[in-house]
């Protein structure tokens, strides 16, 4: 069960991704995707964090296709902005 911390991660990535035209969802499915995501991050295990992003993005039935590799990945992941930050 992944944690409200990996939802709200997984959440803004996602959101990111789209922003930047790296991530083709199934119209509709953006909400499931992040779920997956989250849950995929809470079973990994001590491994890379952009790793297993790209991982659980790519297994993800809902993501048609994921443009950004795992450079661009952590650039975004680097550039997230606080929650606080946006008001």
């Amino acid at each position: 069960m992944p944690t409200p911390f990996l939802l709200q991660f997984s959440s803004h990535l996602v959101e990111a991704l789209m922003v930047r035209e790296a991530i083709e969802i199934e119209h509709g499915r953006m909400s499931a995707v992040i779920e997956a995501l989250a849950d995929h991050l809470a079973r990994a295990s001590n491994r890379s964090l952009v790793s297993e992003v790209s991982r659980g993005l790519l297994a993800c039935p809902w993501v048609i296709e994921l443009f950004a590799d795992d450079e661009q990945i952590k650039a975004m992941i680097t550039d997230l902005e606080p929650v606080a930050a946006r008001g």
